[in-house]
């Protein structure tokens, strides 16, 4: 093969090296779909709080599942509430948000999550401290509907020291 032959080659082959360069790039690109879930989970989770705190009802909503599995537990001074289907527990925070109609102006820190995701559900575990409430461990399950994450199952036990 003779350097004209090869500058040809090369020359004509330039598109496909340029392509293949690209489709790599976009291949190392994408975000590996379980830490994409989790990432999703952790905003999720942010914005429950986020909005509960700012007594947006609606959008507080948004990131709960409104199936029938749905249960909200609370556990303090030996004490165990349980709500269990989304009517009891969107009562629950009506009346709540009724009853504490001023915004909390709190800042939570970010808890160190422990999640193990599975194919439309995760199990989410961490310890959580509130400035007022005081020290909690909170579990959540998720699930995944419609594409977006959602609490289907939330427990709070509150921490002694």
């Amino acid at each position: 093969m003779n350097s004209t032959t090869l500058k040809y080659l090369l020359r004509s082959l330039r598109p496909v090296f340029i392509l293949l360069f690209l489709q790599a790039n976009v291949l190392t690109a994408q975000t590996d779909p379980k830490e994409q879930a989790i990432d999703d989970i952790k905003d999720a989770l942010r914005l429950e709080t986020q909005y509960f705190l700012q007594r947006d009802l609606r959008a507080w909503e948004g990131q709960w599942s409104h199936e029938h599995f749905v249960m909200k537990c609370y556990i303090r001074d030996g004490k165990y509430l349980e709500q269990k289907g989304w009517p009891v527990i969107r009562q629950s925070a009506l009346d709540y948000m009724q009853a504490h109609p001023e915004p909390e102006q709190i800042t939570m820190e970010v808890p160190e999550y422990e999640i193990s995701v599975f194919e439309s559900s995760a199990f989410v575990s961490y310890i959580q401290p509130d400035p007022i409430r005081g020290k909690k461990r909170e579990i959540r399950l998720m699930v995944r509907e419609n594409g977006r994450w959602k609490i289907g199952y939330m427990s709070t036990n509150y921490l002694t020291d």
